[in-house]
């Protein structure tokens, strides 16, 4: 079986907290900003969604979902490296907050400086999905059919770069297949591509593929997760 190694989501609680010692023994007094740097409807919004809700009862205050998508989460951690320092703005950050920093030569923040990771939150395995009138039905089957048309395939992605991005381009060369990558702005946008038609194929978190109209089949990826992802 096939092991996408990285390809999961990892999802990550971040904050710009500076706290005053007074002021601690109070927090929270107003409802918390979370702030997720993709769009609605990803796998890292839904993850939000749920730690939102879990955490508004034990601390008493509301936990509001800011979607500020763009720029492979760029923007969206960019927001919170800026805000003010009082903890009430929290980002959940993913995998691609990592890659940026490694990819890019610069970016508008300093990861290490600007931002203290609070806790892991969640690993979310990755599927490869098809569109329903995609022939193979099997991983094996879309493996004869990409070697034996290289550069014929194309496979989405939500941008250069992202964690999609990545994991894809680690799959194909660890079984030696040559596909075009189709990069669109974001998730939103890549997922309205694979349910008409638009590419052929694409690497998806398992949480997001059970919902879409895209067929996703643990047969066709050939990956299994070792453990039910944990949720903090």
């Amino acid at each position: 079986m096939f092991r996408i190694a990285g390809a999961s989501l990892f999802a990550a609680l971040c904050i710009l907290f500076a706290v005053p010692t007074a002021a601690a023994d109070r927090y929270p007094e107003r409802p918390i900003r979370l702030v997720v740097p993709f769009a609605p409807g990803g796998g890292t919004d839904i993850t939000a969604r749920v730690l939102a809700e879990s955490m508004s009862t034990p601390l008493g205050e509301t936990i509001v979902v800011d979607n500020r998508p763009g720029a492979g989460s760029i923007i969206g951690c960019d927001i919170v490296a800026k805000a003010v320092p009082d903890g009430y703005t929290l980002l959940l950050a993913s995998i691609s907050m990592t890659v940026n920093a490694a990819v890019y030569k610069r970016i508008p923040y300093d990861v290490e400086r600007d931002l203290t990771a609070l806790t892991r939150v969640s690993d979310q395995p990755s599927i490869l999905v098809v569109h329903p009138s995609f022939p193979a039905k099997t991983f094996r089957d879309f493996l004869a059919q990409a070697l034996a048309e290289p550069g014929k395939l194309t496979f989405g992605t939500p941008g250069y770069g992202t964690g999609t991005h990545l994991a894809s381009e680690q799959l194909w060369q660890k079984v030696g297949a040559d596909l075009v990558q189709v990069p669109y702005k974001n998730r939103a946008g890549a997922d309205l591509a694979a349910q008409q038609g638009n590419h052929d194929l694409h690497v998806d978190v398992r949480l997001r593929a059970a919902t879409s109209k895209a067929r996703a089949s643990a047969g066709v990826c050939g990956h299994e997760p070792e453990a039910r992802s944990p949720t903090a």
